[in-house]
């Protein structure tokens, strides 16, 4: 959340590979946890939107194919707000299907 105050700054470039690294650790931490779980298409989709940031990324740092940045930009922004979404769905489904499993071998 700091980072994204200085996006306004002369620190803006600073802010961005900062936050693009953290942002590929906690992506990469994540679908490694996804792994053991075996959720194939929430991989999938985490993949594509890693894909689609990475090769944004490399387009903004080489200022290459700078016309084709902004539909990059909104696929990887899409993909990545479908894994988001997906992932939390898969969190509240396997949390309220515990939770009922628990309620269900408690003693009367």
């Amino acid at each position: 959340m700091v980072l994204s105050t200085l996006i306004f700054t002369s620190l803006h470039d600073f802010a961005v590979n900062v936050a693009s690294i953290l942002g590929f650790v906690a992506v990469v931490a994540t679908i490694c946890g996804l792994v053991g779980k075996r959720c194939a298409a929430l991989i999938g989709v985490a993949l594509l939107s890693m894909i689609f940031a990475t090769t944004n990324y490399l387009m903004w740092q080489t200022s290459t194919f700078l016309w084709m940045m902004p539909m990059v930009q909104k696929a990887a922004f899409a993909s990545f707000f479908i894994w988001i979404i997906a992932t939390t769905c898969a969190i509240r489904r396997a949390f309220t299907t515990d939770v009922a499993c628990e309620a269900n071998q408690r003693p009367m």
